[in-house]
């Protein structure tokens, strides 16, 4: 059971980087230029950048945004595919208006935040663990914001 957690904690980054690539490509050029440019995080310097966009926001984030509304959601649609789709929608809806920098931000937080709630209950019902899908999530979100920074 184990290594096939982190066998999806493997594929699930690796998704999750392409979906990111994807979606930061297609904002780029509806937008017709580079939108990470628009995030107020990239004027800080690097120790906030740090401390905000890899330590402290993906658990914030993670928490509010693929945790409570998609658990939360599921207790309003009980029933599948709505207990699916619906938390989903509405977590990533919450999650790209947390990211209003500009509206192609919002458009590509809309889309990673599709895919970081689709993880997390795929896993969650995989594993019934609210922990592992959690920590799936939030390391993914880690990982995406370090590239970010470092970029």
């Amino acid at each position: 059971m184990k290594k096939k957690y982190i066998i999806d904690l493997l594929i699930f980054t690796f998704l999750g980087f392409i979906t990111s690539e994807v979606s930061e490509s297609l904002v780029n050029f509806l937008a017709d230029e580079k939108i990470a440019s628009k995030n107020p995080i990239s004027k800080d310097n690097l120790t906030t950048q740090i401390l905000l966009g890899i330590i402290i926001s993906p658990v914030f984030e993670t928490f509010v945004f693929q945790y409570l509304i998609p658990l939360n959601t599921r207790k309003v649609f009980d029933s599948f595919p709505l207990n699916f789709i619906a938390p989903i929608f509405f977590s990533s809806t919450a999650f790209a208006l947390m990211h209003f920098f500009s509206i192609y931000y919002v458009i590509d937080g809309f889309i990673i935040g599709c895919f970081f709630s689709f993880v997390f209950l795929y896993i969650f019902d995989k594993y019934n663990s609210k922990v592992k899908a959690f920590f799936i999530v939030w390391f993914i979100h880690v990982f995406l914001n370090t590239i970010a920074i470092l970029n």
